[in-house]
């Protein structure tokens, strides 16, 4: 993929999920078993421009996540 920095947001693990919930029971339902192990959701942002990574830090802390009940990693391309 063609971006300059990837941004993930995600709830932290003490936070309920509730899209994840209904993911794996829509999943189970599909499959038409019960499925063990868990799923998580996330969101993720590519961004393409001639920025630092301690912008993209910024924007990740100041416009895309709520660190009270997100975290967030930000990853240059390689």
């Amino acid at each position: 993929e063609d971006f300059d920095f990837l941004i993930e947001v995600k709830l932290h693990p003490d936070v309920t999920d509730n899209l994840a919930i209904v993911t794996h029971e829509a999943i189970e339902d599909y499959l038409g078993f019960k499925v063990r192990g868990q799923v998580r959701s996330a969101r993720k942002f590519y961004i393409i421009g001639k920025i630092s990574e301690q912008d993209a830090g910024r924007i990740a802390k100041e416009m895309l996540a709520n660190e009270a009940i997100e975290t967030y990693t930000v990853e240059a391309k390689k």
